[in-house]
């Protein structure tokens, strides 16, 4: 094993102790597990008696592979590798109906329980919004209400005197809860909460089922500990019998930052110092082999500040650069600071010497609804990007609907444009038609689609025709064509009857067209575009990741964790964005922010650029922002 001391310490930590390892970012975190893992095998641990608990499938595969686990390997010859969902999922199908369920159960994800309780509310004819019950659940269930019969009056007030009730269940989203639990055992379906509370229930009623998960492995051993709710906590603490105590939890509370998800910081502290009445070995790994001395100064510094931490001095294993490393980007607006940004990533990656390309840079952003003038200022300047954590505004369904429009206007021969356009809103073309629309246009017309419906003329193919040809007679004025577009299809009123019963997502995507309107105009205004470069450019395939350059990427705080970058861009750097205005007045809230804050700053290897906007638009106003607390707090004005 090549390990520093610190890493070795906590690797080669003694068995029947508990362990907690306070591991700071960039430190190898992963590798300790990974070395950890190995050590017990090298003892003579069986490896089918060892679990290693993970937060994402995508960690735990990055595990698998650094240990050489892989479909070839016997089952019992390995180690387990799981996520907390997969481990609970895993009991359940053993023997789904000791759990209250039919013979055979299927997960249920995301996107199936949104339609589900969609169909729910169409079912009851009720005014809700579907994701915000889903969500409002989720809360309590994180927080250990396992069902709705677990939803008492006294959670119930309790939720009405916190974030100012946002979280109180409504009589009908509770009657609501009630029928989307029954819809789910009537057709044998569990989603990812259910995997917890049904595994945790029956660990605390059927103490011989207990005994038997108990002494299924010798060594539990869990990764990002700080990012547990309290009922995933419980869930891997069933796993070590009342004599086991080989438990070697790794985890950093400075990078807790899923509290709305039910991440509960605070049980790593308390684990620390106490666990089944052991006080566990406390190792700290601090060693920073990702970013300069000047950003781990500063991520010290703001770590110093929390209140609620297990403390951890990083040191800077690397050297400084020459260059700022930290620097601080001042404008009026954020739009002003979104062209500094661009113009400074153009700029770095067509140096001949040095360059830092497309995909070394990071653009950070406290919430999605930040991306619009980063996004913009990408698109005027060419540059590819990738969003995580958010979606771009060309991706959004209602744009993607109008351009398909406006590309059917410039090439008559574009099937797909065709065939979304029919559907948005939908004309009465199926697929039977479409079908023939295409053969016709490929054997008899060249492949053009629009002189093919003219020979196939139906009375729904005339309309469809009749628009597409006014939007040509407007194609020369992009701005224009988008207005006509709009307006012919009525595509206001289309989007406010199909998402009549989520009025938030109707003003969203209203608001998103004129999003539109402003970047072609802008596009058509600089760049001296003709209306078919205009249409490649807001369409085309992005540079995909493995070529030269590579990608920017724009990322909200929370999807970066885990992912590193040589420059890092925190933009909207002001009171109100981070820290976000719904932490104001609560302590443990901007707490949180904090530690967003400090995932940020550790993403950066190389060069961390902090952003300040002294104003903001807010609706029809332009409001003045102080500059982030967090800020002032390292002395930085």
């Amino acid at each position: 094993m090549d390990l520093n001391e610190e890493q070795r310490l906590a690797v080669e930590h003694s068995f029947d102790k508990p362990a907690c390892v306070i591991a700071g970012a960039g430190t190898g975190k992963t590798r300790v597990l990974t070395e950890r893992v190995r050590y017990i095998i090298e003892q003579n641990v069986p490896p089918k008696k060892i679990l290693a608990v993970t937060f994402t499938n995508k960690a735990a595969r990055e595990m698998m592979d650094r240990l050489g686990i892989d479909d070839t390997i016997a089952r019992d010859l390995c180690p387990r590798v799981s996520t907390i969902h997969s481990l609970a999922l895993s009991a359940i199908r053993r023997n789904p109906k000791s759990f209250g369920l039919q013979d055979k159960v299927s997960p249920l994800d995301d996107y199936d329980q949104s339609q589900m309780m969609k169909k729910l509310v169409d079912r009851k004819n009720i005014e809700a919004n579907p994701y915000f019950i889903l969500e409002q659940i989720a809360y309590h269930r994180a927080r250990g209400v396992g069902f709705v019969s677990d939803y008492t009056p006294e959670i119930h007030a309790a939720a009405l005197t916190s974030h100012a009730g946002y979280h109180a269940l409504s009589p009908e989203a509770v009657d609501l809860w009630g029928a989307y639990e029954r819809e789910k055992k009537f057709m044998s379906l569990v989603d990812f909460d259910d995997m917890l509370h049904l595994v945790v229930r029956r660990g605390q009623t059927d103490q011989p089922w207990l005994t038997v998960l108990q002494h299924q492995f010798e060594h539990v051993l869990m990764d990002e500990a700080q990012d547990t709710s309290p009922i995933q906590w419980q869930l891997i603490n069933m796993f070590l019998g009342p004599e086991n105590y080989n438990f070697f939890a790794v985890g950093d509370m400075s990078q807790s930052i899923y509290a709305f998800n039910g991440a509960a910081p605070y049980l790593l502290k308390q684990y620390s110092e106490d666990w089944r009445g052991k006080i566990p070995s406390l190792y700290r790994i601090g060693r920073n082999h990702r970013s300069v001395p000047e950003i781990i100064k500063m991520a010290n510094a703001v770590q110093s500040k929390m209140i609620m931490t297990l403390p951890l001095k990083m040191e800077a294993w690397r050297q400084s650069l020459n260059g700022d490393a930290i620097r601080l980007f001042k404008a009026s607006m954020p739009c002003d600071i979104a062209k500094k940004i661009v113009d400074e990533i153009y700029t770095g990656n067509r140096r001949k010497i040095n360059p830092i390309l497309y995909r070394d840079n990071c653009i950070l952003v406290r919430s999605a609804m930040q991306i619009r003038d980063l996004e913009t200022e990408l698109v005027r300047w060419r540059i590819p990007y990738v969003i995580r954590g958010g979606r771009g505004l060309l991706a959004t369904e209602e744009v993607r609907d109008v351009l398909s429009y406006l590309r059917l206007a410039v090439n008559p021969n574009d099937f797909t444009a065709l065939s979304r356009a029919v559907g948005a809103p939908k004309r009465g073309v199926g697929p039977g038609a479409l079908e023939k629309l295409h053969f016709a246009a490929r054997n008899d017309h060249g492949d053009n689609l629009l002189l093919a419906a003219e020979a196939l003329m139906t009375a729904k193919l005339g309309q469809f025709l009749e628009v597409i040809r006014l939007i040509i007679q407007a194609k020369d004025d992009p701005v224009r064509a988008i207005d006509v577009i709009i307006s012919l299809t009525r595509y206001r009123e289309y989007i406010a009857e199909k998402y009549k019963k989520d009025q938030q997502k109707v003003v969203t995507k209203l608001e998103n067209l004129e999003r539109l309107k402003e970047l072609v105009s802008t596009l058509a205004d600089t760049g001296g575009l003709s209306t078919e470069d205009l249409v490649f450019q807001l369409t085309m395939d992005r540079t995909d990741d493995q070529t030269e350059e590579g990608r920017v990427t724009i990322s909200t705080i929370h999807s970066a964790k885990g992912l590193e970058y040589a420059r890092i861009y925190l933009t909207n750097l002001h009171e109100g964005s981070l820290p976000h205005k719904w932490s104001m007045g609560n302590e443990e809230e901007i707490e949180e922010e904090r530690r967003l804050f400090y995932v940020a700053i550790t993403r950066a290897r190389d060069q961390l650029v902090l952003c300040v906007p002294g104003l903001v638009q807010v609706g029809p106003n332009t409001n003045v922002v102080t500059p982030s607390r967090f800020l002032y707090e390292l002395g930085i004005r």
